[in-house]
């Protein structure tokens, strides 16, 4: 399944593309506990179950956490070696990941004070 959405910004279209064919896969592929489901976000980080709409919801307030690369929790199984996906990937989408947040909240403070 294609991840790369990601590593894009969270307003972009990239992104909610990605979410939303994220949430269609858990929908379709995990089975609920009560209705929710593990959150990947940075804040629940596979720890916490939310219902569809709060996953969505966190996906785009917190983001997702970047090193979750294979969705275990989500339905989808290790088939590979994880060193296939090179050794500097998790260094890489770390040291992104900071920038990316300054970005995300300056780009939406600038569109909330130019509405």
């Amino acid at each position: 399944m294609d991840q790369s959405w990601m590593n894009a910004r969270r307003i972009s279209e990239e992104y909610e593309k990605g979410v939303s064919v994220f949430l269609q896969y858990v929908k379709e592929n995990v089975k609920s506990v009560n209705g929710t489901y593990f959150c990947p976000c940075v804040r629940c980080l596979n720890q916490i179950r939310q219902d569809l709409g709060n996953l969505h919801d966190h996906l785009f307030m917190f983001g997702i956490t970047r090193t979750y690369i294979v969705w275990t929790w989500h339905g989808e199984v290790l088939d590979q070696p994880m060193t296939s996906r090179g050794t500097n990937y998790v260094e890489e989408c770390m040291s992104d990941h900071l920038e990316d947040m300054i970005r995300d909240v300056g780009e939406d403070n600038f569109r909330r004070a130019n509405l």
